[in-house]
C-alpha cells in the first residue's frame, strides 16, 4: 500500500498540466530553474513539479510620467508630464534582463525629462516640445534592443507653469495684441488720409468751395446753435470763399 501511495504521488506529480495563453499572451518557461522555452498561444503542456512559467502580455502598454518637477536653465520650475506607447518583441528579454520592465521605463524617461528640461530656457522649452519627444524616444530606443520591446510613440503631453509665470505671460500677450491693434488702426488711419490727400490734390477750388459749403449746411443741422471754427478752418473758409466766382 505505501509502495502504491508512492507511486500514485509520483505518477501525479510527473503528470502535465494543460495551460492556456491567449492569442496576446506568451509563457516563458523556466524547466529546473533554467530558461527553457517561450510558449503560447494556444494550449500547451507543462509540468508543475519541474517546469514554472512567467506570462507575457504582447498588447500595447501605456506608460505614464505623471507630472515631474524639473528647474529649468534660468531656474523656473515646471511641472512635465509625459506618455509613451510600447509593445513586447522579445518575451524571454523583458523576463531575463529587466525584472519591471514598465517601472524601468518609467523612471528612464523621468530622468531623461529632468536632464534635458535644466538644459533649456523656458522659452524653449515652451516652444521645443517636439525636440523634446523626439529625444525621449531616442533614449527609449537605447534600451530597445537590450530589453525586448518596441517604442512606438513618446511625447510630453502638458508643461504646468507656476501662477506667477502664467500671470506673466498673459499680462504680455494682452500687451502684445493691444500693440498690433494699435498699430493695424494706425495704418488704416494713414491708409485713409493718404487717399483722402490724393483726392483732394485732384479737386479743383469750386468743388472744395461745394464740399466746404455742404460740411456747414451738415454741421448747422445740429443740436448747438453756437459753432466755433478753429483758426484754420476760418483761414480756409476765407481762402475758398475768395477763389469763388459769383
Amino acid at each position: 500500500l505505501v509502495l502504491l501511495a508512492l507511486a500514485v504521488i509520483v505518477l501525479y506529480s510527473l503528470s502535465p498540466r494543460l495551460t492556456e495563453f491567449k492569442e496576446y499572451e506568451r509563457g516563458v518557461v523556466f524547466r529546473f530553474g533554467k530558461f527553457s522555452h517561450v510558449a503560447g498561444p494556444g494550449w500547451v503542456l507543462l509540468f508543475p513539479s519541474f517546469e514554472s512559467f512567467a506570462p507575457v502580455d504582447l498588447r500595447v502598454r501605456v506608460l505614464d510620467t505623471h507630472p515631474q518637477e524639473a528647474e529649468t536653465q534660468d531656474n523656473v520650475n515646471v511641472k512635465i508630464d509625459a506618455i509613451s506607447y510600447i509593445r513586447i518583441t522579445a518575451p524571454k528579454k523583458v523576463v531575463l534582463e529587466v525584472k519591471d520592465l514598465e517601472h524601468a521605463l518609467t523612471n528612464l524617461l523621468v530622468g531623461e525629462i529632468r536632464n534635458i528640461v535644466a538644459k533649456m530656457s523656458l522659452e524653449s522649452l515652451m516652444e521645443q516640445t517636439e525636440n523634446i519627444n523626439t529625444f525621449l524616444i531616442s533614449k527609449l530606443k537605447e534600451v530597445e534592443e537590450t530589453w525586448g520591446f518596441l517604442v512606438l510613440k513618446a511625447e510630453v503631453t502638458s508643461i504646468e507653469l507656476p501662477p506667477e509665470i502664467v500671470s506673466a505671460r498673459h499680462a504680455a500677450q494682452s500687451a502684445t495684441q493691444y500693440k498690433l491693434k494699435a498699430e493695424t488702426e494706425a495704418k488704416a488711419k494713414q491708409v485713409s488720409i493718404e487717399t483722402l490727400d490724393a483726392a483732394v490734390s485732384k479737386m479743383s477750388d469750386k468743388t472744395m468751395s461745394y464740399l466746404y459749403l455742404e460740411a456747414l449746411k451738415k454741421i448747422s443741422q445740429g443740436k448747438s446753435n453756437q459753432l466755433i471754427f478753429p483758426l484754420e478752418l476760418s483761414r480756409l473758409a476765407t481762402q475758398l470763399s475768395s477763389n469763388m466766382s459769383g
